[in-house]
């Protein structure tokens, strides 16, 4: 027999979610601390030019950050590129910009990483330290509306893009992201 006290929550739960239910909000009061690091994807359009939070005020952006020389990190990264291209050829487009951003000192991966990838990889530096600026844990993934503040942040780490399911889920917050973007101001 149902216990009659639950059947009602598993009504609610899913109406609350049809009406508006998102994955995403603001995780700041403002937009990210802006640093320009050369993107070093020989794959990438903006390949050797300097590439800034700033360039994609605008759009929602997704930032992955990892180990150029950690092979799970290449595995997420060339996940990451796969979407990029969903994403891009989706009807219509989901309007998402992807980067990775490679931290001081393991730049001897920068050539395995992004063999065959068009997603820039960006090389931090000790002076900028971008991964510092924004606070990020290692194999971050987090993703900003159109004005630059976080709205998301999922760590690969315990989020296997390689699962379905976790895939899946960031398709998902990246559609939530676009769909929060084009109701703010």
């Amino acid at each position: 027999m149902s216990d009659p006290v639950r059947a009602p929550r598993l009504i609610v739960i899913p109406l609350i979610c049809v009406i508006g239910c998102s994955s995403v909000a603001p995780l700041a009061d403002g937009p990210v601390t802006d640093f320009a690091l050369f993107d070093v994807n020989p794959g990438s359009p903006s390949f050797e030019q300097e590439v800034s939070p700033r360039d994609v005020e605008g759009q929602v952006s997704l930032w992955f950050f990892g180990h150029a020389t950690c092979a799970y990190c290449g595995a997420q990264f060339e996940l990451l590129d796969q979407l990029r291209e969903e994403a891009a050829a989706a009807q219509p487009p989901l309007d998402v910009a992807f980067f990775g951003v490679n931290e001081a000192g393991h730049e001897a991966g920068n050539d395995t990483i992004t063999e065959g990838l068009a997603t820039p990889w960006l090389q931090d530096t000790e002076e900028t330290n971008a991964w510092a600026a924004w606070g990020v844990e290692f194999r971050d993934v987090v993703i900003l509306d159109d004005g630059n503040v976080p709205i998301a942040v999922i760590n690969l780490t315990y989020n296997d893009l390689n699962d379905p399911q976790n895939y899946d889920e960031l398709w998902r917050t990246l559609e939530d992201a676009v769909a929060y973007s084009a109701t703010q101001p």
